[in-house]
């Protein structure tokens, strides 16, 4: 399997609320992220104006830090919305992460406070954020989209979404 159609595979696998989402372009006038226009794998501590998204990038933070051990059970059971468990079986959930891993290599690094924000609103009307996170793998950087429902907690994830980093690019999802 090439990289290209893993990667694919990935993207499509991984972001299992797909269905109920849309309007959560990247970029836009409230997109914020660490970092200058020309470099957004810089860290930066958190701006006044994301602070209160902390727990957000706690969550995403610690979600890599598990699925670069391989934990990606933990992952499930401490961290998906039961809405997205609903969805999806652990062993589902597993399958995209084992993919990833097969095409891109183990997680090297991330820089924990390397940050991306942007708000979005599902069809429903459910408002959200994403948190954009880069990450090195052995074989290339992957941009890891974590999607929280927009209720000040920021506890569970609604959705994650990988795609292979192409230079500097907006918070959120393409």
């Amino acid at each position: 399997m090439s990289t290209h159609f893993a990667a694919r595979l990935v993207t499509v696998s991984l972001f299992l609320l797909a269905p109920f989402l849309g309007g959560c372009g990247g970029g836009g006038a409230d997109a914020l992220r660490s970092g200058p226009e020309t470099d957004d794998y810089i860290e930066e501590p958190l701006r006044e104006e994301v602070k209160p998204y902390e727990n957000a990038l706690r969550v995403s933070n610690q979600v890599l830090d598990l699925l670069k051990t391989g934990d990606s059970k933990t992952v499930y059971e401490k961290y998906l919305d039961p809405r997205l468990q609903a969805k999806a079986p652990a062993e589902q959930f597993a399958k995209p992460v084992e993919a990833t891993l097969k095409a891109y290599g183990p997680m090297k690094e991330y820089k924990p406070l390397q940050w991306g924000f942007v708000h979005g609103t599902t069809p429903e009307g459910m408002k959200t954020i994403y948190v954009t996170k880069i990450v090195q793998h052995e074989r290339g950087m992957l941009r890891y989209h974590f999607l929280f429902e927009d209720d000040g907690k920021y506890a569970q994830l609604i959705g994650i979404e990988v795609k292979a980093r192409k230079g500097v690019g907006p918070p959120g999802p393409p």
